[in-house]
């Protein structure tokens, strides 16, 4: 009983006891003279539901079914038996939107309307047949949330478990206020508890003092229905209903509880910020200890498309799809083709660097492996397919060196398409090569339980990778501090005196820099501003601001580059230096270039400052001041390139090819006067004149 009181201020005084059933009882206060609250001290019983062991994360009960089938102890979504759970509709694996007013209706259903169903279909007038009559692992709510160990029952196994166990419904399981049924096993004795879940439609929560739970089995004679168990005070039924209903589901396994995996891979040193194993393979490559994406050897890491370096957002219907990949249709690609019926052909077959999702999220130290380094990497090694390595239900293939016994991990991890998460016990890691007899795919290293193979596969598809990096690129770089001459400085930037003959003064940072190591801005050649790298034809002729390659509206010398006004040399207004440090300061010109380029000592050097920064010093052999040119690379449509390397502009356009612009660049080799496009990103370091 819950009593409320009111005290009304009249004639008579009452006191109003209204219960929990909506009676309401009013008393004259003048004839109360006690009132008590007491509680019952009649003990109920607690009911205790088995737990038997754990799979992955997840706890099980073994009823001693004749199948050996063991149920979980709670429903996806829940953590404890009483926990009703999250509602899916049949085949999916995330809720819909309970504030939509369309939820769990067809309208909102992953797989299409009533008779236009796009899988799961055995009837053509349901829609597109491929005769799949069970629930696949990237659709079953229970493998995709708990883990490849589980899965959604089917209705013979949920049949068993009925028949299995002695029912009882109760109304208040453990005084949680939860009813449902309470099942005992006929064979050994273990409990299970069903919660009462009801089921969501578009109308919301209906029929909550009953269990709906879906089975794994598709109704072969009306495709818009699955089977499901339905339970109500009465006993269990089992039915089928709309698969765009919201049911609950209660897990099932047939894995054995598998005891821990102790891990201890190899740690031989670093290279920038990550370890790797020297396994002593023949051709020196080092191995990264774990996946991109990840931060230790049993972590999965990041799943991308080959050639991309970021991830697929996979709440998006068709991530991992040719509609999404970056580099155009099947038919279509935009990039690393070698035949003309599969798109533009360039003859690039292996990974640029801005194209490598393993230098792009490591550094430029490291790479994606080619086939022939993971086929080495596979030679090289022993190897034992293990489960459940440091309790985390990760499985995976370790390997020991045949060399000098190092070992390596490599986690299961499955591969990414449109329809899901798939294959989660094998591993699926790409290598740096395009199929050169089918541009559509790319190879990349499996293995299973059983072993290794090389094959190829869509380049959309989503799978890991595992870095390596060059022999001679594995020592670990100590840091080289840098000490920059500052003589003075111009309108609040700094520059440095090197004693040159024409009395011109460097810059000691590039444009859009703040400290010498820093690389600054990339600007096409006469342009005073960035392009916006999130375009797709950034630093290309199309955003070009000057015009086309054979239509330049400006700096033109030659009639059939475009509109000839001989202008060769930056104007202050298309200056980048001027425009963006001040009227004192220039883009240098080529002999300015060479000047200082003859007038210093110069070093390679690398990790500046601890920056991983890689770069040149020069020591003026007039002075001894001293300037620094950091790496750059330069910019163009398809990202950063060269990034180990210089790329500086000029203010010289090259009167032969108006297109072009003359710029220095520099290597660990040394330094060359050069030109190219002037669409392409450099950076600038700017010169004074006092």
């Amino acid at each position: 009983m819950i009593a409320s009181f009111a005290f009304i201020v009249n004639a008579v005084t009452y006191m109003q006891v209204k219960t929990d059933d909506g009676k309401v009882v009013r008393y004259d206060v003048k004839h109360v003279t006690e009132v008590n609250f007491e509680e019952d001290t009649q003990e109920t019983e607690l009911l205790q539901v088995t737990v038997s062991g754990t799979i992955d994360k997840d706890t099980y009960v073994d009823l001693g079914l004749p199948s050996g089938t063991k149920w979980a102890t709670y429903n996806v979504g829940a953590k404890k038996p009483e926990g009703i759970g999250t509602y899916f509709s049949w085949a999916e694996t995330t809720p819909d939107d309970i504030t939509l007013s369309d939820c769990y209706s067809w309208s909102q259903y992953k797989w299409g309307g009533y008779y236009s169903q796009k899988k799961y279909v055995t009837i053509e007038e349901w829609g597109t047949v491929d005769s799949i009559t069970v629930l696949l692992p990237e659709d079953d709510a229970a493998t995709v949330n708990f883990s490849s160990e589980w899965r959604t029952p089917s209705s013979a196994e949920q049949k068993e478990l009925i028949d299995g166990c002695t029912w009882t419904h109760v109304e208040n399981f453990n005084n949680t206020g939860v009813s449902g049924e309470y099942g005992v096993s006929k064979k050994n004795g273990n409990t299970i508890f069903l919660p009462s879940s009801g089921y969501r439609s578009r109308y919301g929560l209906s029929a909550s003092y009953c269990g709906y739970y879906w089975s794994s089995d598709l109704n072969q004679e009306d495709n818009g229905t699955a089977y499901l168990t339905k339970f109500s005070s009465e006993g269990f039924t089992i039915m089928y209903q709309g698969r765009h209903d919201g049911m609950v589901v209660r897990p099932v396994s047939n894995a054995k509880d598998i005891e821990s995996y102790v891990l201890h891979v190899t740690v031989s040193g670093t290279v920038g910020e990550n370890t790797y194993v020297d396994l002593g393979l023949p051709s020196g490559t080092k191995w990264a200890t774990y996946n991109v994406g990840a931060d230790k050897p049993e972590g999965i890491g990041t799943h991308f498309s080959w050639a991309e370096i970021t991830p697929d957002d996979t709440t998006l219907s068709d991530c991992y799809s040719w509609s999404q990949y970056k580099w155009g249709g099947y038919h279509s690609q935009k990039k690393y083709v070698t035949l003309a019926n599969w798109g533009t052909v360039d003859n690039i077959t292996e990974l640029l660097p801005e194209d490598d999702a393993a230098t792009q999220n490591f550094s430029s130290e490291w790479r994606t492996p080619s086939s022939a380094e993971q086929k080495e990497l596979i030679d090289g090694c022993i190897w034992t397919y293990v489960e459940n390595v440091n309790n985390t239900g990760v499985s995976g293939m370790v390997g020991m060196s045949k060399a000098n016994g190092n070992i390596i991990f490599l986690p299961s991890s499955g591969y990414r398409s449109k329809y899901g998460w798939g294959a989660k016990s094998n591993g699926y890691y790409w290598s740096s090569d395009l199929n050169q007899e089918d541009n559509g795919t790319a190879y990349l290293a499996k293995f299973t339980s059983e072993g290794f193979t090389i094959m190829y596969q869509g380049r959309h598809d989503g799978m890991v990778v595992r870095p390596v990096t060059n022999a001679e690129e594995k020592i670990e770089i100590k840091p080289y501090i840098l000490e920059v001459t500052v003589t003075d400085s111009i309108g609040g930037n700094t520059y440095v005196d090197l004693g040159l003959p024409s009395g011109t003064m460097w810059a000691t940072c590039n444009v859009g820099a703040t400290k010498p190591e820093e690389i600054g801005t990339h600007f096409s050649w006469a342009e005073t501003v960035p392009d916006d790298t999130t375009l797709s034809d950034c630093y290309s002729w199309s955003q070009y601001k000057w015009g086309g390659l054979y239509s330049q509206k400006k700096y033109v010398t030659l009639t059939n580059w475009g509109t000839v006004d001989n202008n060769t040399v930056l104007l202050p207004e298309d200056d980048a230096a001027t425009q963006n440090i001040g009227s004192e300061w220039r883009t240098p010109s080529s002999a300015d270039q060479k000047e200082l380029i003859d007038g210093c000592t110069w070093t390679y050097v690398e990790n500046v400052n601890n920056t991983g920064i890689s770069g040149r010093v020069g020591v003026s052999k007039t002075n001894g001041n001293i300037i620094f040119l950091p790496s750059s690379g330069y910019r163009s449509r398809y990202g950063l390139s060269a990034s180990y390397s210089g790329y500086y502009w000029s203010s010289d356009l090259n009167q032969k090819d108006n297109g072009t612009a003359y710029l220095t660049k520099f290597t660990s080799e040394g330094f060359t006067v050069m030109y190219q496009g002037r669409h392409d990103g450099m950076v600038v370091r700017p010169v004074t004149t006092k």
